[in-house]
């Protein structure tokens, strides 16, 4: 008899050990709080360069910092530090219009160059604002043509060169356009922060061009930012 009550007592424990086990296993937590989001977004604005207004239709964009004059700028040199040897000429024949005109928020600004000739430079610029609530940085600039096709795209500050004019009688389409981008990629902008941008552009020697009467040529420019701790992209 005394046996069968310490079995007893034995299976009690042993169930009772069980219980506490389950529980602990099958409790709840709960977590009260709450769960914000926030946004990336960047838009451009246009121009910073300062339109000289003697030729209205369309206006210039004054080159290299001289707001007095129209005259053209040409660069002396070709390469990576084209923008060292530059000088204004005595000729008003080529212009630059910038347009970023679109659907807020803009993402893209477009170029345009007309009666554009070997040497043919100049310093244009752009806004970029954070419009959005998060930090983010300018991860790449993407250029595409006029139909929409990628010509090049740049992943870090520098020089870039790519064929812009059609040339139908080389089809190795030889490099005729050069840019030397300013210093903005890997910055972090603030939400409401805005930036300059700004890049220089020569047009090179094409032999294939017909460059004896002015050639028009446009191209768009896409900036591409990512929220600040997804920079850089894989």
């Amino acid at each position: 008899m005394k046996k069968i009550g310490l079995l007893c007592l034995a299976l009690v424990l042993a169930l009772g050990a069980l219980g506490v086990g389950y529980a602990s296993w099958t409790d709840t937590i709960f977590i009260d709080g709450s769960v914000t989001t926030g946004s990336v977004c960047i838009e451009l604005t246009c121009p910073w360069s300062q339109a000289d207004t003697s030729d209205p239709s369309p206006p210039h964009l004054v080159a290299y910092g001289a707001p007095a004059s129209s005259l053209d700028w040409n660069a002396t040199q070709e390469g990576s530090n084209f923008n060292s040897g530059v000088y204004q000429t005595t000729k008003n024949v080529g212009w630059t219009v910038i347009d970023c005109s679109g659907t807020a928020p803009v993402k893209s600004a477009t170029l345009s160059f007309y009666n554009i000739y070997p040497c043919y430079f100049n310093h244009i610029g752009f806004g970029i604002k954070n419009c959005g609530t998060i930090p983010v940085k300018l991860d790449h600039v993407v250029f595409k043509d006029s139909q929409g096709a990628v010509l090049a795209t740049l992943y870090d500050d520098g020089y870039l060169a790519f064929d812009l004019i059609p040339n139908p009688n080389d089809a190795s389409h030889p490099n005729d356009f050069e840019i030397i981008w300013g210093d903005n990629f890997g910055d972090q902008l603030e939400p409401g922060e805005s930036w300059s941008i700004d890049f220089w552009i020569h047009f090179m020697q094409d032999e294939g061009i017909d460059f004896t009467t002015g050639q028009n040529a446009s191209f768009t420019v896409e900036v591409h930012a990512v929220q600040w701790n997804e920079y850089p992209l894989p």
